[in-house]
């Protein structure tokens, strides 16, 4: 299987959450990333990054990045213009997100692993206090 999933992050991030996937999970077919080295060339990790956008054309890429707004995400947002149809681009990656997403990785499309992941981000943060009722 071709890379379904892409985690973009600052630093090592990228690398380190998809590890911890694996660790857990036990593989990661169908997810990659691409950590940000230091020095930064962003030609070199733009041209990374759309490689992999590229050969994924025809089942589509869903990128996951750390921040809004960060160099990962704004050089996805470059990519984007000329591949709407081919990728899918959320913002705020973690680890819970990406164990949500690896037991569809290889069945489900790209725009059904985004709901996926934005409900996992949206209800994965949790107020334990909260939630055992004790304020």
């Amino acid at each position: 299987m071709k890379t379904k999933v892409l985690v973009l992050s600052h630093g090592s991030l990228a690398g380190a959450l998809v590890e911890t996937v694996g660790f857990i999970y036990g593989g990661t077919q169908g997810l990659s990333f691409i950590n940000m080295p230091e020095p930064f060339d962003q030609i070199a990790y733009e041209g990374s990054i759309r490689k992999i956008v590229e050969e994924n054309r025809e089942t589509g890429t869903l990128i996951l990045c750390d921040l809004f707004g960060g160099s990962p995400f704004l050089t996805c947002t470059k990519i984007l213009k000329d591949h709407w149809d081919d990728a899918e681009v959320l913002t705020g990656v973690n680890l819970g997100m990406l164990l949500e997403i690896m037991s569809g990785v290889e069945e489900l499309d790209v725009k059904e692993l985004k709901k996926i992941a934005l409900n996992a981000g949206k209800e994965g943060v949790i107020d334990i206090k909260e939630r055992l009722g004790k304020r």
